[in-house]
């Protein structure tokens, strides 16, 4: 999973989608706070990291865990340890000089200094054996056999005399759960992909299959057939002794995605046309041979592949446990169960990223520990991150809180399959409602794009809790961020943390600045020639929508129920998007090397970035999150650049795009214990472990020099390694220059231009589409301005007096 980049695109996705067409309800008080039971079920959790234990003797350079799966009360994952090579055996190492022999005698030392093996941990963690594994081997995959063996899918490196390597081959190694080897299977030739994925049938035969690609092999090696197509996602599901794979079906625009599960033909190795709706989009993984367990933001279920039936096992309410990256589950009773789960994370210390593999343990409790205690509701759509989730656990295993808090994800709640637009709209339209009728979450999170929310009708107020007794100071933290999210001088939601979004321009075309009205907008580039670009290419309903990420409040009051699209400030905005924007993406697939944006243009090879500096380009989009895309960016045209904010009725500078922000519900009976939460969130270490987790920017300002100090060093030392290389070798410089080198000018620099920051990102979805709807008849000249605008003015007035 690739954590830094989908948090940043789900933000995107939900900002895009959101269409909230709401009515008013009466509003009620919230119902009295719900109390814990003894009776309430509750499991108690056992957490332990799976450890492998390096040679003492040697200096680790890099060790990892991964293929790792439960079989029975065992934990069996490939492992790989990395020592540094002490340099007098590279000494005399010189292939053009040494024989075959003393070839053979350089790598047996050399490849002593890499080990690698399947670990045999207990539950508790600890390695108990190990299963040695050929260096020449990459193990891709570990799963439970039919009848209880441990099967161990390797690519297996096939060597030339000389040790090049010509090619890889996959083989099937069978162990029994102690470690002792029963037999190996090669993959015949027929198999041409790399599998990642291998099943069992009771029968004997194997599933082996990748994204889009499958075959099945009869006990004995020999090949039954294989297929191809692109819907299957390649995991492998067992159930009846038979085997499913899982497969998506989508609209081109990806606009309505259904999973299903589909048996495989062992006799043909097809796909059956009888289909298993998968009526959720969540995780899944096997129980072994014979049982399918689903993974929601809720808890754990059980899916019954004959029945088609599912039951809750344990809701995530009844224990304290991180449950994000769930890959491996094993049920013991209906008492016990445990669970394996992978988690990147950042040293606070080194800086440095690694992959660090869980074992949890659940085990019932006779009578629940929290008896008396109330809850405070966390809503959301998605399940929480993984620092917040740790805090969660953490905040609810403190038995000096009065209280525990309890996720309410939303999307477990939807009919639909996957993020849509209908889920969005059926979502954001229930939490409003209940908002409304005091039934809510007593926080919400990650609710700062939707524009109706931010109204004292619904939420509290923040700023008077950070300047009551618990709050915090504000000198502490970038206040001009805080200020950027207020909505009428009243902040309804505070950010964790954020990143900046904007336009970065060539100074000497536009110069000095951070921000620019309409009129001094136009002004400035009409005046530039006519080979410079202004924009990067976008069609008219991106560009526009850019336009209004920054300036949508200026066209609504939500409080008067009044909207300004007649008049002269949109009538600007709306010529500035049809004069700067593209009507379709040009086809041109002759060309080769071509870079594609978001609009899908084929752009010269160097891209946008070489646009700017051949001066083909006045402005390139721009979003910052870490200094060392600062530092980047300064890097062109020798510095000579601005960061400037998107045109809008006020000209504001650079926006703040919020990756976590929290509110608190106006009729919550918990206010004060859910600012205590929330307070929390905003220490210097919590700062700093959240900014690290969502790859982003903190509110805190000491967190952020912490941040950037460990950039600064991870960066001086990446510097210093790859002179290093140049000097010794000289083949680096064949490959690219040295890397950027981050100096305390860029942290300035940095800080500065989150200082600058004097907006935020949000959208009215709702609006916004039926702008872009009434707009596209101007971009395309069937339709006047003012009737365009007249029409946008009539139908948003419905949509927000609707609500």
């Amino acid at each position: 999973m690739v954590r830094f980049i989908s948090k940043r695109i789900l933000a995107t996705t939900l900002a895009a989608l959101m269409v909230l067409p709401l009515t008013s309800c009466k509003r009620k008080k919230k119902p009295v706070k719900e109390i814990i039971s003894e009776t309430d079920p509750y499991f108690y959790a056992d957490v332990a990291q799976l450890e492998i234990t390096p040679d003492e003797d040697k200096i680790v350079e890099f060790q990892s865990i991964t293929a790792e799966t439960l079989i029975g009360d065992r934990v069996y994952a490939s492992y790989s340890i990395s020592y540094e090579v002490p340099a007098d055996i590279w000494d005399d190492f010189d292939e053009s000089k040494m024989t075959p022999e003393e070839l053979d005698e350089f790598y047996e030392q050399y490849n002593a200094y890499y080990v690698q093996g399947v670990g045999i941990f207990n539950l508790d963690g600890k390695m108990i054996s190990t299963i040695d594994i050929d260096s020449s081997l990459q193990v891709t995959s570990i799963s439970e056999g039919w009848n209880g063996e441990v099967l161990i899918l390797a690519e297996e490196y096939e060597y030339y005399d000389d040790y090049s390597i010509y090619g890889m081959r996959s083989t099937i190694y069978r162990f029994d759960q102690d470690g002792n080897q029963k037999g190996i299977v090669r993959l015949p030739d027929e198999v041409n992909f790399y599998p990642n994925y291998i099943c069992q049938a009771a029968n004997g035969d194997y599933v082996i299959s990748n994204y889009g690609e499958l075959a099945v092999v009869t006990k004995n090696g020999f090949f039954v057939g294989s297929l191809v197509d692109e819907n299957m996602q390649g995991e492998l599901y067992p159930s009846g002794g038979d085997v499913y794979v899982s497969v998506i079906e989508s609209d081109d625009d990806y606009s309505s995605v259904t999973r299903y599960l589909t048996k495989i033909d062992l006799a043909t190795a097809n796909i059956s046309d009888e289909k298993v709706k998968l009526e959720y989009f969540y995780n899944m993984c096997s129980d072994g041979q014979d049982g399918l367990v689903v993974i929601t933001g809720a808890g754990i279920e059980r899916f019954d592949l004959q029945t088609e039936k599912m039951e809750e096992y344990l809701n995530w309410d009844s224990t304290d446990v991180n449950y994000n990256n769930i890959s491996s589950i094993r049920f013991y009773s209906e008492d016990r169960l445990s669970f394996i789960r992978e988690e990147w994370k950042q040293d606070g210390e080194t800086g440095e990223w690694g992959e660090n593999i869980y074992v949890s343990t659940l085990t019932r409790a006779e009578k629940n520990p929290h008896a008396g205690k109330t809850y405070i509701e966390m809503g959301m759509i998605g399940s929480p991150g993984t620092a917040l989730m740790d805090y969660i656990v953490s905040y609810n295993a403190n038995e000096e809180n009065k209280a525990r808090m309890r996720v309410r994800d939303y999307s477990v709640e939807s009919e639909e399959t996957g993020i849509t637009l209908k889920q969005i709209n059926a979502i954001s339209d229930q939490v409003y409602q209940e908002m409304l009728a005091g039934n809510g979450p007593d926080i919400l999170v990650d609710f700062s794009g939707y524009s109706q929310f931010n109204s004292e009708n619904v939420l509290e107020d923040l700023n008077k809790y950070i300047d009551g007794e618990n709050g915090f100071k504000r000198e502490e933290y970038f206040e001009n961020v805080l200020s950027a999210f207020e909505t009428r001088d009243k902040l309804f939601h505070v950010p964790v943390c954020f990143d900046i979004r904007g336009l970065l321009g060539n100074k000497s075309m536009v110069g000095e600045r951070s921000g620019w009205t309409y009129p001094e907008f136009q002004q400035i580039v009409e005046s530039l020639g006519s080979d410079v670009s202004v924009f990067e290419p976008k069609e008219y309903s991106l560009l526009l929508e850019s336009l209004l990420s920054n300036s949508m409040s200026n066209f609504i009051d939500y409080e008067k129920k009044v909207v300004y699209f007649d008049g002269d400030e949109f009538k600007q905005l709306l010529q500035i998007a049809k004069q700067y924007g593209i009507a379709e993406r040009p086809i041109d697939t002759e060309s080769e090397n071509l870079y594609e944006n978001e609009s899908g243009l084929l752009l010269p090879e160097t891209g946008i970035r070489a646009m700017m500096e051949e001066g083909m380009l006045a402005l390139m989009d721009t979003y910052i999150y870490r200094v060392d895309q600062y530092a980047e960016n300064a890097s062109l045209l020798n510095g000579n650049v601005v960061y400037v904010g998107m045109p809008s009725p006020d000209g504001t500078g650079m926006a703040a795009a919020p990756m976590l922000t929290m509110a608190i519900s106006a009729f919550s009976n918990s206010k004060e214990e859910a600012w205590d939460f929330i307070r929390r969130m905003f220490d210097e270490d919590a700062q700093f472990e959240y900014t690290t987790s969502y790859t982003s920017i903190p509110l805190n300002r000491r967190a952020f020099d912490r941040v950037n100090e460990t950039i600064l060093k991870e960066s001086q030392e990446n510097y210093e390694n790859t002179l290093e290389l140049i000097q010794e070798y000289g083949w680096y410089m064949e490959m690219g220059d040295l890397p950027t080198l981050i100096t305390t000018e860029h942290i300035e620099g940095f800080r500065e231009l989150v200082e600058n920051v004097s907006t935020i990102q949000s959208t009215d979805p709702a609006v916004l589409d039926i702008i872009n709807e009434e707009a596209a008849a101007f971009f395309a000249d069937q339709k006047s301005l003012d009737e365009v605008c007249r029409n946008i003015q009539n139908r948003t007035t419905t949509i927000v007096n609707e609500r």
